[in-house]
């Protein structure tokens, strides 16, 4: 049997069976060729992957938009490989949660994201008029696009908040916020000290620099502070240690965070009496915590005391262009970016302008990014200050239709805290 089952032949109807290798072999061959002549094309199938999974899983989705902008947008310089690879990742992981967030239209959670989906669209809106106004203007579209990229990436949070309820659970969606909050803290600390001269260590950045995701985790850890019952003491030790990395580096807007729990206190009427005092109680405590974390901090870095002695002392000078550099320099920078405005006040000059200013004792700058305000309106003109106006409503209304459903809890205390941290620090 065993002899007639190996004797057996392609059947006379099937003349290309044999064929078959040879076209593998060359289909092999072509792509060793390929690969070898463009090594990119590798990564293919890789990018096929991950884009499929970024269709189907959430916490893929969450992972990329977080901690992928987190890692790889703190690179220097301008658009390299792998901020493009994130860019796609990112167009697909938004195209799989608005599939996904287009199925819960019926739920909760969807109805109550209800302004804030408005502001997300009216704001893409302003995002995509913009780069129309900058072709048309000073017609740098490439850096036009550089610069209206976070205005995109803004307007689609709501898309993502959405699909990351739908699809974790709160206890995951709280630690995503505490990894991201530290990782950002920490990167804040190292990336400020060095720039500034105070420290210099093994390692020149870790992620983005930013203060807003800090001041997110400090405001829901104060809100649990203030309001929930247990638990206190390991998120006030969670606060003091993010508001002590962020001081460390001398930074006097860090210390808008401190908006956030007079914003939770005031957030509501209910047990309003009750907040006030745990913290007229804890503000000390927390004072005395802080401090010590930053001393911590600044022993071990080997941070320059002297020079930080001389941040400090700014506080008291802040504002006066005798000593206050910084002070001199926004002032210039809102000095051009107003000039930019009265331009053009109803449109604006768009994004991706090439603004002009000369820091004091340093060499000019050239740039479409400044430390000012007034780069919104100059940029969007009084159209954009519309929309941002209608945004401001929208999230508004959010929180309020937050508010009216039953006591205040802490998700909505946070939420507050976070809002007034941003006001501040806008």
């Amino acid at each position: 049997m065993i002899s007639r089952v190996l004797d057996v032949r392609a059947p006379a109807h099937r003349p290309f069976a044999r064929l078959w290798p040879v076209l593998v072999l060359l289909l092999s061959v072509g792509v060793g060729i390929a690969l070898v002549s463009q090594p990119m094309l590798a990564v293919v199938p890789l990018a096929a992957l991950l884009s499929a999974v970024l269709l189907i899983d959430g916490r893929a989705r969450l992972a990329v938009v977080v901690f992928g902008g987190l890692f790889v947008l703190q690179r220097p310089g301008g658009l390299d490989t792998p901020k493009l690879a994130l860019l796609g990742a990112f167009v697909v992981a938004f195209a799989g949660a608005f599939l996904n967030v287009s199925k819960l239209r019926r739920t909760a959670a969807y109805q109550a994201a209800g302004p804030l989906l408005a502001a997300s669209y009216a704001f893409a809106a302003l995002g995509v008029f913009g780069l129309a106004v900058a072709y048309a203007g000073h017609g740098s579209l490439v850096e036009a696009v550089r610069d209206a990229v976070p205005y995109l990436l803004f307007a689609t949070t709501p898309i993502f908040a959405i699909d990351a309820q739908a699809t974790l659970s709160r206890t995951a969606l709280v630690r995503v916020l505490i990894a991201a909050g530290t990782v950002t803290a920490i990167a804040f600390a190292v990336t400020w000290l060095q720039r500034r001269g105070i420290a210099y260590l093994p390692i020149a950045r870790v992620g983005v620099a930013t203060v807003f995701v800090p001041a997110a985790l400090f405001s829901y850890a104060m809100s649990i502070v203030l309001q929930a019952a247990g638990r206190r003491p390991r998120w006030l030790l969670l606060a003091a240690v993010l508001l002590a990395l962020l001081v460390a580096t001398g930074t006097r807007t860090t210390l808008a965070l401190l908006v956030a729990p007079l914003a939770i206190v005031a957030a509501s009427r209910r047990h309003v009496a009750t907040r006030s005092f745990r913290l007229a109680l804890l503000a000390p405590i927390a004072v005395a915590m802080t401090l010590l974390f930053a001393v911590a901090v600044v022993q071990l870095t080997d941070a320059d005391t002297d020079f930080l002695q001389q941040r400090v002392s700014l506080l008291r000078s802040t504002g006066d262009s005798a000593s206050d550099a910084s002070f001199n320099d926004r002032r210039e920078q809102g000095g051009v970016a107003w000039a930019a405005f009265t331009s053009s006040p109803l449109f604006g000059v768009g994004p991706g302008y090439p603004f002009e200013w000369t820091p004091q004792g340093l060499s000019p700058r050239r740039d479409f990014v400044m430390d000012t305000p007034l780069t919104f309106p100059a940029k969007f003109g009084l159209v954009g200050l519309a929309v941002l106006l209608f945004v401001a409503t929208r999230f508004w209304s959010f929180v309020r239709r937050l508010g009216d459903d039953g006591p205040p809890r802490t998700w909505y205390l946070a939420l507050v805290g976070y809002l007034g941290v941003v006001v501040a620090l806008c």
